[in-house]
């Protein structure tokens, strides 16, 4: 853990300063997700705060960028494959075309796609594809948008890659991709369907009312016919299955997720992408992503070494009555409420050196389990996001699509369902996550 040297007061008032400015301009101009981190980490180092060396050495997370850019180009080759396109459309088909069906279809594709790739890369595949079918339909887009959006963060909860937050989380309690599925795989499946038939509650009228249209299921789009590009999906696939194997098996075989996204990323550019695809994908890569997590964990350098990081831990232990189980659950659910009014990248960053000193503190109190902390951090950042839809990249994605088209989805009216899911969420997960906290002792 990094060790706050005693500071002046005017540190740590300017370090709070910095981050609430940067944090509310985040929350009401979108606009600029990445540049106003980069201030923020720029005022910071100007005034002292945070030295260039330590930025670079201490805060920057840099394995954890490694394995976004691993994963970014591996998810972005897939995408250009069509892997995710053609298995939307197959299931069409095997649906028969009907709405209720294809949701809960949807739903899973971008659960999994989100857990084992990447939330965004998941939700700018399907997405454009799930509102083909609506408009052919002739139902509005809206219960597959906020579907989409609960599944995306729900399969980035379960996953230690499909999320920055994620990555982060992973890389600084050192779970293994494994242990993530094991622990909150359960828990992320009970949501999943919970999610369906909340959003299949809220919009009965109307698929039930598309589900007695009679049609004939969706044809491929031309982008995912021809021979070269179905040729092109076997390799591919292959590499997919591999890759997810490999995340699962990192651990026993000592190799860094990095690396295994970086290699699969590489195979799928030289051996499967064709040329056409090698100039676009590296196009595709959210490089303004890194940009503010770089931003944001030097602003969040600058709270740890102004004491204010160290401050907040040990008010917290202060504040609980010093058992693990009101700890775990404090964590959550703050986590949570956090996630659901700011940005989530923006809560981790602060929230990774928070939860570290909690578990430093818990073991040298001789608690056993503290490292268990990191899964609680990890559900409650995702769980949170899902309240409203300016909390995680792959929601933004769908609600800007969702803007100004007929039958999209509005900002209160995706409230509705993620408020209460949220709580309901949070609810289930708090006796989920206690009772795996003492249940292995």
């Amino acid at each position: 853990m990094h060790e706050a040297v005693q500071a002046p007061a005017w540190q740590a008032a300017w370090a709070l300063v910095v981050f609430a400015a940067v944090l509310i301009g985040m929350i009401r101009r979108v606009k600029y997700r990445s540049l106003l981190p980069a201030a923020g980490a720029l005022l910071l180092l100007l005034s002292g705060i945070v030295t260039p060396v330590s930025a670079i050495r201490d805060y920057i997370p840099w394995e954890a960028l490694y394995l976004a850019l691993g994963a970014a180009a591996a998810a972005s080759l897939l995408d250009r494959a069509g892997l995710l396109q053609l298995a939307a459309v197959r299931c069409d088909r095997l649906t028969g075309g009907h709405p209720s069906r294809m949701l809960a279809v949807i739903m899973l594709l971008s659960a999994l796609g989100a857990s084992l790739l990447d939330a965004a890369a998941a939700m700018a595949a399907l997405l454009p594809l799930t509102l083909a079918f609506a408009k052919s339909w002739g139902i509005p887009s809206a219960p597959y948008t906020a579907g989409m959006m609960l599944a995306c963060n729900l399969g980035g909860s379960l996953s230690i890659i499909g999320t920055m937050p994620g990555r982060l989380i992973g890389t600084a309690g050192e779970l293994s991709f494994a242990s993530s599925w094991l622990v909150l795989g359960p828990l992320t499946l009970l949501l999943l369907v919970l999610a369906y038939l909340m959003v299949w509650a809220v919009y009965a009228r109307t698929l039930q009312a598309g589900d007695r249209i009679i049609r004939e299921p969706v044809s491929s789009p031309p982008v995912l016919t021809g021979s070269a590009r179905l040729k092109a999906m076997q390799p591919a696939a292959v590499v997919f299955v591999l890759m997810a194997g490999g995340f699962f098996i990192s651990h026993v075989v000592g190799i860094r997720l990095a690396h295994i996204a970086a290699a699969g990323a590489l195979v799928l550019l030289l051996l499967v992408i064709q040329r056409w695809a090698r100039q676009k994908s590296f196009g595709d890569l959210n490089v303004s992503l890194w940009v503010a997590t770089a931003g944001w964990f030097i602003i969040a350098g600058g709270l740890i070494q102004s004491g204010v990081i160290g401050g907040a831990a040990g008010w917290i232990m202060k504040a609980m009555p010093g058992d693990e189980q009101w700890l775990a659950l404090s964590v959550l659910w703050m986590t949570a409420i956090g996630a659901s009014v700011s940005d989530s990248l923006a809560l981790t960053a602060v929230s990774i050196p928070v939860v570290g000193e909690m578990i430093s503190a818990l073991q040298a109190g001789g608690a056993a389990h503290a490292d268990r902390l990191w899964y609680v951090l990890l559900a409650g950042t995702h769980l949170g996001a899902n309240a409203t839809c300016i909390s995680s990249l792959s929601s933004l994605l769908a609600f800007g699509s969702s803007l100004g088209r007929p039958g999209g989805i509005t900002f209160r009216e995706y409230l509705r369902i993620g408020i209460p899911f949220s709580f309901f969420s949070l609810t289930l997960s708090s006796l989920y996550l206690v009772g795996f906290w003492f249940g292995n002792n």
